[in-house]
């Protein structure tokens, strides 16, 4: 079901990478964050991400809600997967190699990164609610350093 609602989009950029001490600069901002700047060491560029699986997954995941919580968890779940494998393949499509994914609301890079990051990307397909959540909600956005 999910694959047949499912409109994967992907978007990314490269960017120079500064980092000092705990703090990251990249092409869209300068953040404090220890683990991110820790995966960025050493490396000069790194590519920004964003993934989603659009909208029609969202519709599918709020139709299996109204009918069984129990088929809403497991949809969200394998959607959740996809999402991620998405992630995988498309950076596996990049120019470069590059190192392991940091997104932001991980560790201690705050969500609202995800705003200058999407800004940064251009035309994603993705919004922000207030609190830096992503619409459609099966959609991930990443940094990772050019090894």
């Amino acid at each position: 079901e999910i694959k047949s609602v499912a409109v994967c989009g992907y978007s990314f950029a490269k960017t120079a990478v500064k980092t000092d001490g705990d703090t990251v600069t990249l092409g869209f901002g300068s953040f404090k964050s220890r683990g991110l700047a820790a995966l960025l060491k050493g490396c000069d560029n790194a590519y920004v991400v964003a993934v989603t699986l659009g909208h029609g997954v969202d519709r599918l995941l709020r139709q299996k809600a109204v009918v069984s919580t129990v088929e809403q968890f497991a949809t969200d779940a394998v959607a959740s997967t996809l999402a991620e494998s998405l992630c995988d393949r498309v950076q596996g499509l990049l120019p470069e190699k590059t190192g392991r994914r940091f997104s932001p609301g991980y560790s201690d890079l705050p969500l609202t990164v995800q705003e200058p990051l999407l800004r940064f990307l251009g035309n994603t397909d993705i919004t922000l609610t207030e609190t830096g959540l992503m619409i459609p909600s099966k959609s991930v956005t990443f940094i990772a350093g050019v090894k």
